[in-house]
């Protein structure tokens, strides 16, 4: 596993994940919307909420990635200089 590709991916999931939030809470219905916009509005809800579960499971499944990363003896990404794995087992 390479923690900087684990980190810069979770960085993409949670933006993704804000802006899913933001969609989903923004104004939703009014009253001059037609049956037909209601209804894709609400499949584009629905695919919203889905691929937000989809997201939040990949998000759960990177952080516990680099957290047994780093419990079984990975380098610190965040540390000044840290390229390299300091031992075999940890790549």
């Amino acid at each position: 596993m390479d923690p900087f590709v684990n980190i810069q991916r979770q960085r993409e999931i949670a933006a993704e994940i804000i802006a899913l939030h933001d969609r989903l809470s923004s104004g939703f219905l009014d009253e001059s919307l037609s049956s037909e916009e209601i209804a894709n509005r609400l499949a584009d809800q629905i695919e919203a909420e889905i691929r937000l579960g989809l997201l939040a499971e990949e998000l759960a499944e990177l952080v516990i990635a680099l957290d047994e990363w780093r419990s079984k003896g990975g380098y610190d990404p965040y540390q000044p200089g840290a390229n390299e794995p300091r031992s075999p087992e940890a790549r």
